[in-house]
């Protein structure tokens, strides 16, 4: 589920995990790392946060770029028992990323690592409201949706054309469990922007992974971005995200 793909399992009241995007573009390296803590304060709920930060070097840059992000805080309804799964969750990405003109920069490019999936964490000088869902069912063969409908505000600070955005996430994918420890899947993250600057921030991503379970506890997977759209695809592609996390 949310959180580099791991659900809560039912006994456990803690979930930590890390995603770290990379690409190399043009003798530009970006590293994206991403942490995050779900506690579970009742079999239905689910607090969580996020925090992320960017780093981007290479030859045309006399020094690398770095900045960190946003913080998410937020709440989810876990739904764990029976044949589907899901959480639905608000929350809120607090404006606490650094609005100098590099790191801004290295935000931007931290993103695109994951094809804007998770946009929010890396975008300054606004106040965003995001309520995400996942929804998966199967066992063998896995069908999953994951998605989230958000609003941005941008701050005082921030130049944007527009006062508000409102924006979507919806990512389709599907998965065969090859073993009890392993899952092999495709994934069709989409980010739909329905104003804006020309609608430039639509994306379209081609996500297959892979991901292992680790005594039923914990999990490390790897994904590859192919972004179709630009910004994310004029870097060129695969883009790779490596997560790892477990349950408490």
């Amino acid at each position: 589920m949310d959180g580099a793909g791991l659900g809560m399992a039912a006994s456990s009241v803690v979930r930590l995990w890390a995603d770290l995007g990379y690409v190399d573009w043009s003798k530009t390296t970006t590293l994206a790392p991403t942490v995050g803590v779900g506690v579970r304060v009742a079999p239905w709920l689910e607090i969580e946060t996020a925090a992320a930060y960017s780093r981007v070097s290479g030859d045309g840059f006399s020094e690398p770029l770095s900045g960190f992000g946003n913080v998410y805080l937020g709440a989810r309804h876990l739904t764990l028992d029976g044949p589907v799964r899901s959480t639905v969750g608000v929350g809120v990405l607090i404006p606490t990323g650094d609005t100098s003109r590099d790191a801004s920069l290295a935000n931007l490019w931290g993103s695109m690592t994951d094809g804007l999936q998770h946009f929010e964490l890396r975008r300054p000088e606004a106040t965003i409201v995001v309520a995400p869902w996942h929804v998966e069912t199967g066992e063998r063969v896995v069908l999953s949706l994951d998605g989230a409908l958000g609003f941005e505000h941008p701050t005082d600070g921030a130049r944007r054309s527009v006062d508000n955005y409102v924006y979507a996430h919806v990512a389709p994918g599907v998965a065969f469990r090859l073993s009890t420890a392993l899952l092999l899947g495709l994934r069709a993250p989409m980010l739909v922007v329905f104003n804006g600057d020309d609608r430039e921030d639509n994306q379209f991503v081609i996500e297959p992974f892979v991901r292992a379970t680790i005594r039923e506890r914990g999990f490390v997977s790897l994904r590859l971005e192919f972004p179709v759209d630009d910004p994310a695809a004029s870097l060129g592609g695969p883009m790779y995200v490596l997560g790892g996390g477990v349950a408490l």
